[in-house]
């Protein structure tokens, strides 16, 4: 029981590697902050995009991940996306019936309009199918 317990020292490659590591994670952190205080104030413009994914490469982030970091980003501030999220504003993209309440109504009347037409074309063109 009595046995002598011995600290063990990182190999110098390890902590290299650990250091490594550390870097890298700063770096996404950073990334996501920076798009985090973009995002906020405004949707991404494709320049823009283009602008963050070029200091993302020079961040040693690939172009892959940096386009996902973006997204996901623009999925937690409600850009680009539908439903609540971490954000402070409605979404940017969705679709749906327009803010104020006239052209809400003409809105709802145009979707009922539409959904019968198609539902009558889808009629007709059956029973056009069944008698011939």
């Amino acid at each position: 029981m009595g046995g002598d317990l011995r600290l063990v020292q990182p190999e110098p490659e390890d902590s290299e590697l650990v250091r490594k590591i550390e870097a890298r994670a700063a770096n996404r952190r950073a990334f996501r902050e920076m798009l985090k205080t973009e995002i906020v104030e405004h949707p991404l413009t494709g320049r823009r995009r283009r602008e963050f994914l070029r200091f993302a490469e020079s961040l040693g982030i690939d172009n892959y991940e940096a386009r996902m970091l973006i997204r996901a980003v623009e999925y937690e501030c409600c850009v680009g996306g539908s439903g609540a999220g971490a954000g402070s504003r409605s979404a940017t993209w969705t679709l749906g019936p327009p803010a104020d309440e006239e052209s809400s109504s003409w809105f709802g009347l145009a979707i009922a309009l539409v959904t019968a037409l198609v539902i009558g074309a889808m009629l007709l063109r059956a029973l056009a199918a069944f008698t011939s």
